[in-house]
């Protein structure tokens, strides 16, 4: 993916993390009021939307490896990355309500950035730095 869409993608999901903030404060009740299951997949799943779409945010200004192996690892990585906050917002609006603290769609998700995170690690090279 261009770094144009995750740094969209990244945006987007900054924007909704702030909607869902809303949600939660006017649509899903008083947090102090909500059960502790529930109110702990809501906060959590919200907090993961913000940290994929941080994630998103940063790659937007990594560098593209070179030809090869490195440039076929970077675009699976890099669409993974840039499918997250959908996965995690998924995650937000069908855990809470499904009446178990059971995260399939959220563990999909957080295996993927796991995933996606050591498998970008072997697509760049690390630097070398001249004293």
């Amino acid at each position: 993916m261009p770094p144009s869409a995750h740094w969209f993608i990244g945006l987007a999901g900054l924007v909704v993390f702030v909607v869902q903030g809303q949600y939660l404060v006017h649509v899903a009740g008083p947090m102090p009021e909500l059960a502790d299951g529930p109110r702990m997949l809501y906060r959590s799943g919200h907090i993961y939307l913000l940290l994929t779409s941080l994630i998103n945010l940063a790659i937007a200004r990594a560098e593209t490896p070179a030809p090869g192996w490195r440039r076929r690892v970077h675009r699976v990585t890099s669409a993974i990355v840039a499918v997250s906050p959908i996965v995690m917002m998924a995650g937000f609006l069908v855990e809470p309500t499904s009446g178990t603290l059971e995260r399939p769609i959220t563990a999909l998700g957080l295996y993927a950035m796991f995933g996606a995170g050591v498998l970008w690690s072997f697509a760049f090279r690390p630097t070398r730095r001249h004293r």
